[in-house]
């Protein structure tokens, strides 16, 4: 009987399978907190729900790239800022296990349209590694053809290795070992689009 309930749920399975010598590394489960399911937890959870096992991949599907994600003024931002605290920091939460961010940097909805998140960049990561994440992603991140992308895949890795990185300083290095002479017009470039581009969802 204790066989037939492991091998129905996730957790349990790889942790018998880890324990018999099948398997031989470590394997976390990511759950969506996204869309209708995007509430913590009201309840608390299975006593066997193993927090190191399971992540919960946190995705602000619908937020506002016109304001920071943490401007108290913008109420869109304000309900996932509100969720994301009842997530990962809120004392009475009944989840208590690690944080993963999905952002939508190069959602497919926005096809091919050059969008850029410098600036955005610049505070969400901070942001959501000071409330606990320790995982992040983006939807979709390019393959092949970067353009202006390459700045966010470039940025995105560099602030995820220090997330108290001075943004300024690498924009910096990257436009004028990029862009040469063309530096400054490039970066103004780059900012632009992010300020059209910046309500690019609606």
């Amino acid at each position: 009987m204790a066989k037939a309930r492991a091998a129905g749920v996730p957790e349990e399975a790889i942790k018998q399978a880890q324990a018999e010598g099948r398997l031989h590394r470590p394997v976390r489960l990511l759950f969506l907190a996204y869309a209708d399911v995007l509430e913590p937890p009201t309840r608390p959870l299975p006593p066997d729900f193993d927090p190191e096992t399971c992540i919960a991949n946190y995705f602000p599907i619908t937020r506002c790239y016109v304001h920071r994600f943490d401007d108290p003024h913008c109420s869109r931002n304000a309900a996932y800022v509100r969720h994301l605290y009842g997530w990962a920091r809120d004392p009475e939460r009944h989840y208590q296990g690690q944080i993963c961010i999905g952002e939508y940097y190069n959602v497919s909805g926005y096809r091919c349209l050059p969008a850029c998140f410098m600036s955005t960049m610049a505070t969400d990561i901070p942001y959501y590694y000071a409330r606990g994440a320790r995982h992040f992603h983006y939807m979709h991140c390019t393959t092949k053809n970067w353009g202006n992308k390459a700045l966010t895949n470039w940025q995105m890795a560099r602030q995820l290795w220090d997330p108290g990185v001075n943004c300024e300083a690498l924009w910096q290095d990257y436009f004028s070992g990029r862009y040469g002479p063309a530096a400054h017009p490039m970066r103004r470039f780059y900012e632009s689009l992010e300020q059209m581009l910046g309500n690019v969802t609606e």
